[in-house]
C-alpha cells in the first residue's frame, strides 16, 4: 500500500541529500528503511511495535530499535536525514518531536514528514450533514494543513520548508485503490500545472525541511 509513497519520498531525499544515515521513526516492518539500504543508505529505525521491528530486523537484517521515539536517545547532528511517515498525527506533543529531529540532524540534514489531512473533508462532510469519524480518534491527536505545518517547523527552527502531494497510497481494496488513484493523480496535476500553489485539501502531503547550516 505504501510503495508509491516510499518510492517517491526515496527520489525526493536523493535529490537532495547525498547518502549517509538515515533514521525513520514509526518504520513499521521496516519497508522504506530496507528500500533506503538497498540504495546505500547507513539505516536505523524506530519502531514501538515489536512485532514490526522483529520483523524488519529477521527479514532484512536491519537496525530497529523496539522503543517509542519519547524514551529514544540519539546524539546531536547524528543523521544526515529523518522520515517519519504517518506518524507526526499520533504523537501528543509534536512541537517537542519536531524541535528534537532539529537536534539530531547534521547542519543542513533533512526532514521528511508524510502525514494525512483530514480536516477539509471533514469540514464538508459536516456541511453536507453527514456523520464521519474521519479524525480518528483517539489514534490521531493531531491534523495539520500545509500551512499550520510550515508555522510548526519554522516555530523550531527548520528553513527551506515545502509541501508537495507527494504520491498516493495504494490499498488493496478496489474502492481505496480507486480513491487514491484518481484522487492523488488529480491532487498531484493540480500541484504541478499551479507550480505548487494548489494543494488540493484532504490529500495527504509530504513536507520536506532543512536545518540552518
Amino acid at each position: 500500500m505504501m510503495q508509491p509513497v516510499f518510492q517517491k519520498g526515496a527520489d525526493l531525499i536523493e535529490r537532495h541529500v547525498p547518502r549517509g544515515r538515515l533514521l525513520d521513526v514509526g518504520t513499521g516492518y521496516g519497508f522504506f528503511l530496507a528500500l533506503m539500504q538497498s540504495r546505500g543508505w547507513k539505516v536505523k529505525g524506530l519502531e514501538a511495535s515489536r512485532a514490526g521491528a522483529y520483523y524488519g530486523q529477521t527479514r532484512w537484517g536491519l537496525d530497529i530499535l523496539s522503543q517509542p521515539w519519547e524514551k529514544a536517545s540519539f546524539k546531536k547532528g547524528e543523521f544526515d536525514v529523518v522520515t517519519a511517515f504517518y506518524v507526526i498525527e499520533h504523537l501528543p506533543h509534536p512541537l517537542a518531536f519536531l524541535a528534537e529531529v532539529n537536534r539530531i540532524l547534521r547542519p543542513g540534514g533533512m526532514l521528511v514528514l508524510r502525514y494525512p489531512h483530514t480536516t477539509p473533508i471533514k469540514d464538508i462532510l459536516a456541511l453536507m450533514g453527514i456523520q464521519n469519524h474521519l479524525y480518528h480518534l483517539p489514534f490521531h491527536l493531531c491534523d495539520f494543513s500545509p500551512q499550520s505545518m510550515r508555522r510548526a517547523l519554522e516555530y523550531v527552527g527548520f528553513v527551506k520548508i515545502k509541501t508537495i502531494i507527494g504520491g498516493f497510497t495504494a490499498p488493496a481494496n478496489f474502492a481505496g485503490r480507486w480513491a487514491g488513484i484518481c484522487f492523488g493523480n488529480l491532487a498531484e496535476l493540480c500541484s504541478t500545472l499551479s507550480g505548487g500553489i494548489i494543494m488540493l485539501p484532504g490529500v495527504s502531503k509530504t513536507t520536506i525541511a532543512k536545518k540552518r547550516t
